[in-house]
């Protein structure tokens, strides 16, 4: 009877410590040690006191031993949600702040914990582009302080096709496409003028009509257009006055 007791209890500390081990390896699959390393370890502990009462062949105390362990571990299977959550929201933040090493280990583990979240996902690959990103960004403002507009466009448009949500490489393109256009601009109206004072009206119309193209909602090329539309009727009623006189 006793042999048949102790033999019971040993299988019932056995199938505890099956289930216990299957939990284990789950939470490893999870790299339960990269979120909740004290944890983990301190159920790995109870788990081995549980194996040396084992040893001692006090089965029922290692059974109760190996159930706490069995408890621990899955209390931390019922986390990794709400780890995914915080991991992917830390990941987010990163992305945002343009901290690619910080965004790329929260965005791993997300990922590894949630391998199917669309949105994880998305995330990973942008923190993936995040450094060469970054890299053309500071080229970028290097051209523009050398007055390379076109060059920072150039660079500022790979990093748009690197990740086109990222809000600061979208930032700098525009302001470099608005200083590109106002210099454009500038460089037409002051074509204009110059045609203007040489009384090349037809010329001067062109610009100003090339500068109301690159920058529709300027008042500048009103006045303009006027100006050089008016100097051209005046230059041919004076050339008309002009032929009479010599007619008359």
């Amino acid at each position: 009877w006793s042999d048949a007791q102790l033999a019971k209890q040993r299988k019932d500390a056995q199938e505890v410590l099956a289930q216990l081990l299957d939990e284990q390896f789950k939470l490893e699959e999870l790299r339960v040690k990269d979120w909740a390393d004290e944890a983990y370890a301190a159920a790995l502990a109870q788990a081995g006191g549980g194996d040396e009462l084992y040893r001692q062949q006090l089965y029922l105390d290692a059974a109760a031993a190996y159930q706490l362990a069995l408890d621990a571990m899955q209390l931390l299977s019922s986390e990794v949600a709400t780890v995914f959550a915080t991991q992917l929201q830390i990941g987010l933040e990163a992305l945002n702040s343009d901290q690619a090493e910080a965004a790329l280990t929260a965005l791993e583990l997300a990922v590894h914990l949630h391998p199917d979240d669309g949105q994880a996902q998305q995330a990973l690959a942008r923190a993936r582009n995040l450094p060469p990103l970054l890299d053309l960004l500071r080229q970028a403002n290097a051209a523009r302080d050398a007055n390379d507009l076109a060059g920072a466009r150039q660079l500022l448009q790979l990093a748009n096709q690197l990740d086109p949500a990222h809000s600061g490489a979208k930032v700098l393109l525009a302001d470099i496409e608005r200083e590109i256009a106002r210099r454009d601009f500038n460089a037409a109206m002051s074509a204009g003028y110059q045609a203007l004072d040489e009384q090349r009206f037809d010329d001067a119309e062109r610009q100003f009509l090339k500068a109301q193209k690159i920058l529709p909602t300027a008042t500048e090329t009103d006045g303009a257009l006027q100006q050089a539309r008016g100097a051209r009727t005046v230059a041919k009623i004076e050339a008309y006055e002009r032929s009479a006189k010599g007619a008359e």
